[in-house]
């Protein structure tokens, strides 16, 4: 009876290192990567940018559009895809969110119209009470 209980002890004593070492070894690597690979990082993308404007140059063929911003001398250029160009048009006062690339290039990924603020009614005259 002795010999059992003493080889019950050492067998949980000897799972007692395997186990946390090996339960921690399963957590630092995701499923199927095998090996000491360097760690990936995941690169976190900043939030679009965004500015209104009038469209002042739509050019289909090089695949960009220009936007007058109040307040600003020179136009700004963007690059956009043939379904943003076709939202836009000469004259549109919309709102554009977009990237800058590497090259310093501007890059749309949405443009909405600009909803204009509806006029606030004039108050009218209530009746005192």
């Amino acid at each position: 009876m002795m010999k059992k209980i003493s080889l019950v002890v050492v067998c949980l004593a000897a799972l007692s290192l395997v186990v946390p070492t090996f339960c921690s070894a399963a957590e630092e690597k995701p499923a199927g990567q095998t090996g000491t690979s360097a760690p990936q990082v995941k690169k976190e993308v900043p939030p679009p940018l965004s500015i209104t404007g009038t469209v002042t140059k739509v050019d289909k063929e090089a695949g960009s559009f220009e936007l007058t911003v109040e307040g600003e001398a020179t136009p700004k250029v963007f690059k956009a895809s043939p379904k943003i160009l076709g939202k836009i048009a000469v004259g549109d006062k919309v709102i554009v969110h977009y990237r800058v690339a590497k090259g310093g290039e501007n890059k749309a990924v949405a443009v909405k119209k600009a909803e204009e603020k509806p006029k606030p009614k004039p108050k009218e005259n209530q009746p005192k009470k």
